[in-house]
């Protein structure tokens, strides 16, 4: 298979942004075979940049996240890892607050993990569900950076200082597990879908 057909393959296949990282031909994104592509895909990938550098941070289902930072070389650009972390737990989804200097993770132990993105350490850690049943799937930052939005696999949503962690509101009513979830530019509303009708 040329490299054409794979970067078609690829592109016309990606469900997700985080899917056309593997446009790179790099081993650890990109397998290619006789007569397949295998694609090892971060679930979650942000693009940052503060301090003068574009940061690139991605969290997945094997418990780790890496903190990779642009480096310009003869070839174009490169992203260099500069933090490689391992948690125990798996993680789900990741936001980072408007300033892009904290990056929040949620996990499947019901916990928002909150890491420096230019250190790579967690800064804070606190409950991101008010139930003791069911695992986090999606983390939101409102626009102002003060809350943190969270969907349960209960099908609860809850909404938490960024700061202190304090739960400030839970919400029921989806009759399916919450998939996406935004804040309003304005910060007033919190919109949420589901695969309920």
């Amino acid at each position: 298979m040329s490299s054409k057909v794979a970067f078609l393959v690829v592109v016309t296949t990606a469900r997700r942004i985080s899917e056309l990282a593997a446009l790179s031909t790099k081993k650890e994104l990109c397998i290619f075979q006789k007569d397949s592509i295998s694609l090892r895909m971060d679930p979650v990938l942000h693009f940052q940049a503060n301090d003068g550098k574009v940061r690139m941070i991605s969290c997945g289902a094997d418990k780790s996240i890496y903190f990779r930072t642009a480096q310009k070389t003869a070839d174009g650009v490169q992203f260099t890892r500069t933090h490689h972390v391992v948690r125990k737990t798996t993680l789900y989804d990741m936001d980072v607050d408007p300033n892009w200097k904290y990056a929040a993770i949620g996990c499947q132990d019901r916990n928002i993990r909150i890491f420096n993105i230019s250190s790579g350490k967690q800064k804070k850690l606190y409950k991101g569900s008010q139930s003791e049943d069911g695992t986090l799937i999606k983390v939101q930052m409102d626009p102002s950076g003060l809350y943190i939005a969270t969907s349960c696999s209960d099908k609860n949503l809850s909404i938490f200082d960024f700061y202190s962690g304090e739960c400030v509101a839970t919400m029921y009513g989806h009759s399916e597990i919450v998939t996406g979830m935004m804040f309003t530019n304005d910060c007033k509303h919190l919109i949420s879908v589901s695969g309920d009708r």
